[in-house]
């Protein structure tokens, strides 16, 4: 019930989200530190936007992780080929009561279409925790909440065929900062496989979900 309550904060905010690109295509992980090697799979869409691509992450210390994402991206009539990786930190102590696991994460992508080329650089904090059902099904919501700015490498210049998302002042929208908001459930079907459910909140809803193996 405490783990349920001190996520509970971070997953009422999307009732208000602000707008919002994502940080690369998701974030289908929680805030544990992973195992020394997982991938898999994801799928995420809504109205007119679809993001697809395969993931993959690894134990780097005790205490951190890195993630790798590629995949395609088609959002504001444009379709994007791009890839990601991450860096996530568990700040607290493996001998700590705290009942929620905490960490922090740097990440980094870059996306190319017809029309623009553009670099993502994220800083999120994380939470997660797990809930146990009477079926013993390990249950792990989490949630998290991002400071992403977004570089325009090639772009057109105003008034040219750019999408409607990104910000155009003049001639001059060489970047853009936004805060992104995720939530989503980790279901552990076994010890080797887990399912994602995950839901993000822009100018389009988007759903999605991945299939996850540990090595």
């Amino acid at each position: 019930m405490k783990k349920a309550l001190l996520i509970l904060p971070l997953l009422v905010l999307l009732t208000h989200p602000p707008a919002a690109h994502t940080q690369s295509f998701g974030q289908f992980t929680t805030a544990a530190v992973a195992s020394e090697g997982e991938g898999g799979f994801f799928l995420l869409a809504g109205e007119e936007a679809i993001r697809a691509g395969v993931m993959a992450r690894f134990l780097v210390t005790g205490r951190s992780d890195i993630g790798f994402q590629i995949g395609y991206d088609r959002e504001c009539g444009e379709n994007s080929i791009g890839a990601g990786v991450d860096f996530k930190y568990y700040p607290i102590s493996s001998s700590s009561d705290f009942p929620v696991d905490l960490a922090a994460g740097l990440s980094f992508g870059h996306f190319r279409s017809g029309s623009y080329n553009r670099n993502q650089l994220g800083l999120t904090i994380m939470a997660s925790g797990i809930l146990r059902a009477e079926t013993n099904v390990p249950i792990e919501p989490y949630a998290s909440l991002m400071l992403l700015t977004t570089y325009f490498v090639k772009r057109p210049s105003c008034g040219e065929e750019r999408g409607q998302c990104w910000p155009c002042s003049e001639d001059d929208w060489d970047s853009d900062t936004d805060t992104v908001i995720r939530a989503g459930v980790n279901v552990s079907i076994t010890h080797e496989y887990q399912v994602f459910t995950e839901i993000s909140l822009n100018d389009t809803v988007l759903f999605g979900a991945g299939f996850n193996v540990i090595f």
